[in-house]
C-alpha cells in the first residue's frame, strides 16, 4: 500500500529499468518526506556530507576531523549538546534516522578510494520480513592516513532499523539504534616557516612539514537506542494519512509514546612538546587527558489528531505533549544529574489557499528550568511551480553545560552564565524556474563563545545577523550551472560570530545520455570559495572553536574536477580535488588546518535488489 502511495506523489526520475515498485524508498516515523534510495547522479561525486547542497562547514584536513557548520541556526541550539557535532560528516544520529520500505531484499554497497589510503565504505541492507515488518542496517567505515603528519584516522559507525505497521493501520512500531567510534589523531596543526608563511610547495613529503602537537590521541564513542510506538484511538488509519489532501473525511485520534536513551564519552590526551601552541596555559609535564561523558534518557507521551486535507505538513491537527528527560555528565571529576521536564503544544490547521502552525515548549524544571522555545509558521499548500514558507519564532535555552563547568590538569573554568536568547524571523520561496531562497534575521541576546583566550565568554548585548541561501540548477541543453551561494551579514563591529560574509559552491558541468540513453553521465568542475575572513581556530585539547584575531583566510578558490556516469543501477566517480593547490601555498578553511593537496577519489555506489 505505501509503495502504491508512494508511486502517485514521485515521478520516475533515472534511467533505471528497475520497476519503481521495487526500488526502496526512506520516510520518517511519521510517513513524511519519502525519499527514493535510488535517484540520479546529482552531488554523486560529494561524497563527504559536508559538502553537499545546503551545507556550510569549515574543514580541519579530512572528512574524520572536526568541522565547524558556518551556517548559523538557532533552531538547533537546545543547551544540552556536545562535541559530537564537530563531526556531522560521520556521525550517525538517530534525530535523522530514515526507515525503509520496499518489496524485495535489497543491498547497496558505496566505496571511496583515494591518495594518502584514503578508503570509504559503506553497507546498506533492508527487507521484509514480513509484509508489515521491514528490518535493516547501515554500516559505515573510513580509515585514512591524512595528507599532512599525524593525521591517522579509523572510523565505525552502525545503524540497526526496524518498523512493524499492523494490517488494520491502527498500531505501529519504530526501533533504530546507532553506535559511532571515532579514533584519530589531531596534529595542532601546520607550524609556519616563519610569520604565517608555508611555503612548503618543494617538499616531496608532506608529512615532513612540522605539526604543533606530536602525540595527541582523540577517541569518540557513541551510542543511541531511539523507539517510538503510535496507536490508533479510534478507527483505521485511511490513505489521507499518508498522501495530503486525497482524504478529507479523514479524522484520527492517536497516541505515540517515545522513548530514547544516548550515551557519548570522549577521551583526549596530549603531549605537550611545543608550548607555544597552548601560550595562554600553564603546561605540566604531564600528559594532559581529558575525559567527557553524558548519559541522556528522554521519554514522553502525546496525544495527537490527523485531519488529512484540513492539516499541514504532518498532517497534524493539533499535538498535546508532556515529557521528561534525564542528563548525566562527567566532566574529569565534575559530576552532576539533570532532571527535567516539559510541555509541549502544537496547533495546525489549513486556511485554504495556505496553512498555519503554532508550537510552543516550555520546560518545568531542571537545566533549563523556565526557558522556552516557540515557532509560528505560515506555508503555501503543495504546488508544483511555486511555494513558499514563512517562519517566525523565538527560544530561550542554556548554553552547552561544558560552558559553564570545565576543570583538567590545564584548563579550569566555572561559570554561571544567562541563558542564550534568540528571535528570529525567515522567509522560503521554492520556485521551478528562478530557484530556491531563503532569508532569515537573527537577534542573539547574551550570545556564548569561547573568546581569542579559548574561555569561554558572554556578550551582555544583542548581536543581529542577516543570512541569505540560494540554490538553483540552471539548465541549457546539455549544459548544468549549479549556484549554491550563502550571504551573512554580522552586525557587531567585533565580528564576534566567526562567520564569512560569502560562501559560494558552484558547479558547472555537461550531463548527457548517450548509447541509446543507457548511460548517464556528468562531467564537470565544482568551484568553493569564501572572502577573506577571520574563522574560528580549533582547539584540540577541548575539542571546541574559539575566536581569533590573528589569521585571515586567502581569497582564493578551491577547485576540484569530476566524472560521473551510470549504468542501470550502477554509479561511479572519478574527482581530482583541489587542482588550484598545484601553484598555491596549502589552503586554509581553519587556522593552522591545511586542507590537502592535489589529491584524486575514486567512488562506486551499487544497488543490488534480490
Amino acid at each position: 500500500m505505501l509503495a502504491a502511495h508512494a508511486s502517485m506523489a514521485l515521478a520516475k526520475i533515472d534511467s533505471s529499468k528497475v520497476a519503481l515498485d521495487s526500488v526502496p524508498y526512506f520516510f520518517k516515523d511519521d510517513f513524511s518526506n519519502y525519499q527514493l534510495l535510488d535517484t540520479n547522479l546529482n552531488e554523486l561525486h560529494r561524497y563527504n556530507p559536508l559538502f553537499k547542497t545546503g551545507n556550510f562547514y569549515i574543514v580541519t584536513g579530512h572528512i574524520t576531523l572536526p568541522a565547524r557548520n558556518v551556517f548559523y541556526n538557532p533552531l538547533f541550539v537546545d543547551g544540552l549538546n556536545f562535541a559530537n557535532n564537530h563531526h556531522d560528516a560521520i556521525y550517525l544520529n538517530n534525530n535523522d534516522v530514515q526507515f525503509m520500505h520496499s518489496y524485495y531484499p535489497i543491498t547497496t554497497v558505496k566505496a571511496v578510494i583515494g591518495s594518502k589510503k584514503e578508503q570509504f565504505m559503506e553497507l546498506l541492507h533492508s527487507q521484509q520480513i514480513v509484509p508489515s515488518v521491514n528490518v535493516g542496517f547501515k554500516i559505515n567505515g573510513i580509515r585514512t592516513a591524512g595528507y599532512y603528519n599525524k593525521q591517522q584516522s579509523n572510523t565505525v559507525a552502525f545503524q540497526a532499523f526496524t518498523s512493524y505497521i499492523a494490517k488494520n493501520g491502527r498500531y505501529r512500531s519504530f526501533f533504530s539504534y546507532t553506535y559511532n567510534r571515532i579514533v584519530a589523531q589531531l596534529n595542532g596543526g601546520l607550524q609556519p616557516d616563519s610569520g604565517y608563511s608555508y611555503a612548503y610547495e618543494s617538499l616531496t613529503d608532506k608529512a615532513l612539514i612540522p605539526v604543533y602537537l606530536s602525540n595527541t590521541s582523540h577517541q569518540i564513542y557513541g551510542s543511541d537506542v531511539y523507539t517510538k510506538q503510535i496507536i490508533g484511538l479510534d478507527k483505521k488509519l485511511k490513505k489521507g494519512e499518508l498522501i495530503a489532501l486525497q482524504d478529507s473525511s479523514a479524522s484520527l485520534h492517536k497516541i505515540a509514546i517515545y522513548a530514547r536513551y544516548n550515551e557519548y564519552f570522549r577521551n583526549h590526551s596530549d603531549l605537550f612538546v611545543d608550548t607555544n601552541y597552548y601560550q595562554n596555559y600553564f603546561i605540566t609535564a604531564a600528559d594532559y587527558k581529558d575525559k567527557i561523558r553524558t548519559q541522556k534518557t528522554k521519554a514522553s507521551i502525546s496525544i495527537f489528531n490527523t485531519i488529512a486535507g484540513k492539516a499541514v505538513d504532518r498532517y497534524v491537527g493539533y499535538e498535546l505533549q508532556a515529557g521528561i528527560e534525564n542528563l548525566d555528565v562527567t566532566l574529569i571529576d565534575y559530576k552532576k544529574n539533570y532532571f527535567t521536564t516539559f510541555i509541549n503544544a502544537l496547533l495546525a490547521k489549513n486556511l485554504g489557499s495556505f496553512s498555519a502552525k503554532a508550537e510552543f515548549k516550555y520546560f518545568l524544571n531542571g537545566y533549563n528550568a523556565s526557558n522556552y522555545q516557540a515557532l509560528f509558521s505560515l506555508k503555501s499548500l503543495p504546488n508544483k511551480s511555486f511555494q513558499w514558507l514563512i517562519n517566525a519564532g523565538a527560544n530561550k535555552l542554556n548554553p552547552d553545560i561544558i560552558n559553564n563547568y570545565y576543570t583538567s590538569n590545564n584548563f579550569f573554568w566555572e561559570n554561571n552564565f544567562k541563558a542564550v536568547e534568540h528571535t528570529f524571523i525567515n522567509g522560503s520561496l521554492f520556485h521551478k524556474t528562478a530557484g530556491n531562497l531563503f532569508v532569515q534575521y537573527n537577534l542573539i541576546n547574551n550570545y556564548l563563545f569561547l573568546d581569542s583566550m579559548a574561555m569561554p565568554n558572554q556578550i551582555n548585548a544583542s548581536t543581529s545577523l542577516l543570512q541569505i541561501k540560494y540554490h538553483k540548477i540552471f539548465k541549457w541543453k546539455a549544459l548544468r550551472f549549479v549556484p549554491e551561494v550563502l550571504l551573512q551579514i554580522d552586525g557587531s563591529k567585533e565580528q564576534i560570530l566567526g562567520l564569512p560574509k560569502y560562501f559560494t559552491k558552484t558547479s558547472l558541468y555537461f550531463e548527457q545520455r548517450i548509447f541509446k540513453k543507457h548511460l548517464w553521465f556528468q562531467i564537470g568542475s565544482d568551484v568553493f570559495w569564501l572572502n577573506s575572513y577571520r574563522p574560528y581556530s580549533y582547539m584540540a585539547a577541548t575539542n571546541q572553536f574559539f575566536y581569533q584575531t590573528q589569521f585571515n583566510t586567502s581569497n582564493l578558490p578551491v577547485a576540484d574536477v569530476f566524472i560521473a556516469f551510470k549504468i542501470s543501477t550502477v554509479q561511479a566517480f572519478v574527482r581530482l580535488e583541489q587542482i588550484s593547490t598545484i601553484v598555491t601555498e596549502p589552503y586554509f578553511y581553519s587556522p593552522y588546518y591545511a586542507m590537502p593537496g592535489f589529491t584524486f577519489k575514486i567512488g562506486l555506489n551499487w544497488l543490488f535488489i534480490n
